[in-house]
């Protein structure tokens, strides 16, 4: 090891005279070239591990050595510095061991595939119903008896049919690769109420279910088009409802038919406990069925009329106070 105050002292040179000179300088044997001086380096005490070519006369100045240690130390706290600052940012610090470019985090498990990719892979269907022994289709084709256990059904949207005596029934489900899905599928009856003013009769396809006096019509589970009627007042309409089993299925009907009313003189008329107006009143809209309406007149007093308002046609109704009721 080379101390620093060695390498920074100064070295002195001294030059030989040329050859052929004496003491004095001057020129030796006559003919002979001089040769050229050679120097002589006075060493310190201790000799230098390296060679330092010097010029004459000259001392050479102190060198600086570059600090390589400190240098160390301030790229050391440097890179501590911007660790530090990276894991302060949003997102955390890094991964140990990984950079964050190289190695992005997984999607979570939950994250549903984007939209254009494909749907690969098959997965399970389980198919049971109450009662068993039904009939079950697979996006239109038979695949067996309830209870049934399908597999290796590719994975995506399919359409469960159950079908039995007292109905059937239908199923959107979606199959998710290496999973088992199950259905459970009531398929016993349940029922249909229908409330009107007035009484209805209830078919489908032609065929009479009963009429709405019978308060809840037992039906087969599913979807079913019903048509609701009354030939006495015209009326006619078609509902689709949904039976699911075991519970009722409601049809609540208010149509309305239409009233041209009048009085002699004039008077005010009531229905259902409430002023509709002064007479002439045209187009009044009421419930179907048999309406009953008050006339007042402050001279002539009040009476009575009832009408039957029926599905397309506007009834008349008229009070005459000049003559007896």
């Amino acid at each position: 090891m080379i101390d620093a105050d060695e390498v920074f002292a100064p070295v002195k040179v001294k030059a030989d005279p040329p050859s052929g000179y004496g003491s004095a300088g001057k020129l030796g044997r006559a003919g002979e070239r001089p040769k050229p001086p050679r120097h002589v380096i006075e060493q310190p005490s201790e000799p230098l591990s390296l060679p330092v070519p010097v010029a004459e006369d000259v001392v050479l100045p102190a060198v600086r050595v570059f600090p390589w240690k400190l240098a160390i130390a301030v790229v050391v706290l440097v890179v501590i510095a911007v660790l530090i600052g990276r894991a302060s940012l949003p997102g955390g610090a890094l991964r140990k061991g990984v950079p964050e470019s190289a190695a992005p985090l997984p999607p979570a498990e939950d994250d549903e595939p984007a939209s254009g990719a494909p749907v690969t892979g098959t997965g399970q269907v389980v198919v049971n119903t109450e009662p068993t022994g039904a009939r079950v289709t697979l996006d239109g084709k038979p695949v067996g008896v309830s209870p049934l256990t399908l597999d290796a059904i590719s994975a995506g949207t399919h359409l469960v049919t159950v079908s039995a005596p007292s109905g059937s029934v239908k199923r959107t489900i979606r199959v998710v690769a290496d999973h088992s899905i199950t259905v459970d599928v009531p398929i016993f009856s349940g029922w249909v109420a229908v409330f009107a003013p007035f009484v209805v009769t209830i078919t489908e396809n032609s065929s009479t279910l009963g009429t709405n006096e019978q308060g809840r019509l037992l039906v087969a589970p599913g979807r079913h088009m019903l048509v609701l009627s009354n030939e006495a007042l015209g009326f006619s309409t078609a509902q689709q409802v949904d039976v699911t089993a075991g519970d009722v299925a409601a049809i609540h009907l208010d149509p309305k038919g239409l009233a041209n009313i009048n009085a002699v003189p004039w008077a005010e008329v009531w229905w259902d406990g409430r002023k509709i107006g002064e007479t002439p009143i045209a187009n009044y809209s009421v419930p179907l069925g048999t309406q009953e309406f008050v006339f007042k007149n402050p001279q002539f007093g009040e009476r009575r009329a009832t009408a039957t308002i029926r599905a397309g046609d506007a009834a008349a109704l008229s009070v005459d106070f000049s003559k007896q009721p």
